[in-house]
């Protein structure tokens, strides 16, 4: 099943989105964190911990703006550092602009990357 399995229990982190403490300290990590090494295993990144705090802040309606911006600027750094799971993003946006629609732009960033 793989890392693919996860993104689509996203929506299970609805119940944490309006949980502002929560959400400011995730995004906070996120922002220090970057994009996933591409040897999560050698480096210890828990890879999927990682794609549940971009679902967590693609789904919060607190700070909205900045964590759209942040998720766009991230489709790019994916692009450039050609990261190896770019597919999840990618799925995770595809999955997640359905219910929240300003996220469709970060998908149609990485539709090109994906389908090259």
């Amino acid at each position: 099943m793989g890392l693919l399995f996860y993104c689509y229990n996203y929506k299970r982190m609805g119940k944490f989105a309006s949980n502002k403490p929560l959400v400011e300290s995730v995004f906070a990590v996120l922002k220090d964190c970057g994009i996933p090494p591409r040897d999560t295993v050698r480096y210890e990144f828990d890879v999927i911990s990682y794609y549940y705090s971009i679902a967590l802040i693609s789904i919060a309606e607190e700070n909205r703006k900045e964590h759209v911006d942040f998720l766009r600027q991230l489709a790019h750094d994916f692009i450039e550092e050609d990261c190896r799971s770019i597919e999840v993003l990618h799925r995770n946006m595809l999955r997640l602009c359905k219910d929240y629609p300003d996220l469709l732009p970060i998908k149609e960033i990485l539709d090109p990357a994906v389908k090259a």
